[in-house]
């Protein structure tokens, strides 16, 4: 009973240590996306005569950092280590004029917003 109850307690003891040492890591690697994202966002599109704002993501499924940069008529969606964009959709008197997606282009506001949620929700 004794042995069952100090592996327990080691199991948990080790299990704790080893999430809290994951979620550190993870809180580290947000905050460094958000700063690469804020320097990508001011060399880009900072001095634009267009109003664009921005959300980070870091995404821990991928390892990756990403950069949503949008504004009335055009979204963006970029790979902030890479500097690579994987898509855009330009809008024109609201409606999609434009829209694409890493190769191949969209139809809709709903397939890019599904698009945009897979890399900005993990």
């Amino acid at each position: 009973m004794k042995v069952s109850l100090l592996i327990s307690l080691i199991f948990v003891t080790l299990f704790g240590i080893s999430s809290a040492a994951s979620n550190k890591e993870e809180y580290e690697l947000s905050e460094k996306c958000g700063k690469r994202a804020e320097e990508l966002f001011k060399g880009k599109f900072e001095n634009s005569v267009i109003q664009y704002n921005y959300q980070s993501h870091y995404n821990k499924k991928m390892n990756k950092c990403f950069i949503y940069v949008f504004s009335m008529n055009l979204n963006a969606l970029y790979d902030v280590n890479e500097n690579k964009e994987y898509g855009m959709i330009i809008f024109e008197k609201g409606n999609v004029d434009r829209c694409r997606m890493l190769n191949k282009s969209c139809k809709s506001e709903d397939e890019w917003d599904s698009f945009v949620k897979s890399y900005m929700e993990e």
